[in-house]
């Protein structure tokens, strides 16, 4: 975007760099509610002002999730929460009181410029294999997620493999 590009590290780290002079202009450390560092493995997409990027790390179990970070300085802007709890829409979905997670985003995002929204495509839900451990439909994993790109509002999903255990 501009002048810059940005890249996401394993580390939960997401750094901004001038492309003429590869110098770096920012760093930002995402994390898991838990602490735990996020893992960044999808590259990030930069649009309006904006960069979005996803955590991945299902088979730990994690509670995956799409950041929006400010372009500019890297602050965290928005946070979904590809793993709902509490009392957030999804979360119904999913076992109450066992450590589950998942949603990991492996692949690049889309963007419709026109309707601001970004696509998030989601994996399975962790931990892997174990449907029994699990049950319900587990949103938002095995998904196409579209959220508002500005607010990370979610507008709609549709979830390929409801309760995947394979």
């Amino acid at each position: 975007a501009g002048d810059r590009i940005f890249r996401g590290f394993r580390d939960g780290t997401v750094v901004a760099y001038n492309i003429d002079r590869g110098e770096q202009l920012w760093e930002t450390k995402l994390t898991e509610p838990d602490g735990r560092p996020a893992i960044v493995a999808g590259a990030p997409l930069a649009w309006n002002g904006m960069v979005f990027v996803g955590t991945s790390g299902a088979e730990r179990a994690c509670d995956c999730f799409v950041a929006g970070l400010d372009a500019a300085t890297g602050r965290v802007i928005w946070k979904f929460q590809l793993v709902p709890t509490g009392e957030a829409p999804g979360a119904e979905t999913w076992p109450k009181n066992v450590h589950v997670g998942g949603g990991s985003v492996w692949t690049s995002f889309s963007i419709d410029a026109t309707a601001g929204l970004l696509y998030v495509p989601t994996g399975n839900p962790g931990p892997d294999f174990s449907g029994a451990y699990r049950p319900g439909a587990n949103l938002y994993t095995g998904s196409i997620v579209a959220l508002e790109a500005k607010t990370g509002a979610l507008r709609t999903w549709y979830q390929f493999v409801p309760h995947d255990y394979h």
